[in-house]
């Protein structure tokens, strides 16, 4: 008897003589599993597979006697999913137009705004509260090429299953935009908050930088309470 702190485990039993059990356990993470072993099995190794977790190797030293009971009592670890590294990179487009600069990033967003993305986003939407789309403009782009842009993506979206009702779009014209790509997520590296906000003053300044608000940046909205 074996008890899981996890919803139908999967558990598999190889013993040092080689012989192989698999059951799975029921909702509450419990299974009983009778098997026979000859009198001289040392050792079994206990393996146990779970939505979301890692998986657990356990092995055990058994002592025979006839009709032996082991109780075995196993915790496991949630497995972290850092589902930041899923989205697509930052989307710059070329001067006043639709076309993406690199043209790998474009088969991304449309491989992700595909079926093929169904079920990572439904895993990722049981955790995160959904997905926030920034379509920016340049300061020296003309006016309504942000708009532009997000019926680009809508178009792609809309017919997604999973995703047309768990986004939002949101057009940035001439309004300040803070560019960072390392501001939020779960990994290392986010904390340290680097980033550049493209406002006026700075593009003014900087003009080459006004390439990098020609933009779509996909992000999530945030972690579900």
């Amino acid at each position: 008897m074996i008890g899981i702190d996890v919803v139908n485990p999967e558990i598999k039993v190889i013993t040092s003589k080689g012989d192989s059990f698999e059951i799975q356990g029921d909702s509450s993470g419990n299974y009983s599993l009778t098997i026979s072993l000859s009198y001289d099995t040392l050792t079994a190794i206990v393996s146990v597979f779970a939505e979301n977790q890692m998986t657990l190797n356990e092995k055990f030293y058994l002592i025979l006697d006839s009709d032996t009971t082991i109780r075995l009592n196993l915790s496991m670890a949630p497995q972290e999913v850092c589902f930041d590294s899923f989205l697509p990179s930052p989307l710059f487009f070329e001067f006043n137009s639709l076309t993406i600069k690199d043209s790998s990033l474009t088969h991304s967003l449309e491989k992700f705004c595909s079926s093929t993305s169904q079920e990572f986003l439904d895993d990722a939407l049981k955790l995160k509260s959904g997905i926030v789309i920034y379509c920016v403009q340049g300061f020296y782009e003309k006016d309504g090429i942000a708009q532009k842009r997000a019926e680009y993506i809508n178009e792609l979206i809309k017919s997604h299953k999973t995703l047309k009702d768990n986004f939002e779009i949101e057009v940035v014209n001439r309004d300040d935009y803070f560019y960072c790509t390392h501001c939020d997520g779960c990994f290392e590296y986010y904390k340290y908050g680097q980033g550049i906000n493209l406002d006026n003053k700075t593009i003014k300044a900087n003009p080459q930088l006004d390439q990098l608000r020609q933009l779509v940046e996909i992000k999530w909205k945030g972690n579900k309470n």
